[in-house]
């Protein structure tokens, strides 16, 4: 059962239902939700100065780093249907600051209703191994400022779901 919480430090991104979201049913392949979400992930973190290069590298504040992020796990779970042309706010959010990782929570709004939930980890990894390295200061400084952000704004530091409501 998913449990919502609502509040926390969020970034939303708009976009519409294309005719390449669906498939031959005319159904939302399932794939493209995940792929909304990590596409506002990463226009999140580009409006805290950080983007991804055309070879998957980082640029923080105009500098390139030796280090980026790639996807280690991704949760998602459809609540209602969407169809061709519907117009969608995702919203994410910071969920936890590890170590090595990163997990952003997002969810998909269609008028306002949550028509689907995900969450997604990064894990940092070094450009010339792609092996797990721990996150930079920089990264875990932006990602903490976005926390405390939230927190004086008196709202929780998450949303979307609680820890294991994934069954």
């Amino acid at each position: 059962m998913i449990k919502e919480v609502s509040g926390g430090p969020s970034f939303e991104h708009r976009r519409k239902v294309r005719f390449s979201d669906t498939d031959c049913t005319g159904r939302i392949f399932f794939p493209r939700y995940v792929e909304w979400v990590d596409e506002a992930v990463s226009e999140y973190l580009a409006s805290k100065g950080i983007l991804f290069d055309e070879r998957g590298g980082l640029i923080v504040n105009g500098s390139t780093v030796d280090w980026t992020v790639v996807t280690g796990e991704y949760w998602c779970r459809m609540l209602k249907p969407l169809k061709l042309n519907d117009q969608l706010t995702i919203r994410v959010w910071v969920e936890r600051i590890g170590n090595s990782s990163m997990t952003f929570g997002g969810e998909v709004l269609k008028e306002g209703e949550v028509a689907a939930l995900a969450r997604i980890t990064y894990v940092c990894v070094s450009t010339s191994n792609l092996r797990p390295v721990p996150l930079p200061d920089l990264l875990k400084g932006v990602l903490a400022a976005i926390l405390r952000e939230g927190e004086r704004q008196g709202q929780p530091l998450s949303q979307g779901f609680a820890e294991g409501s994934r069954g």
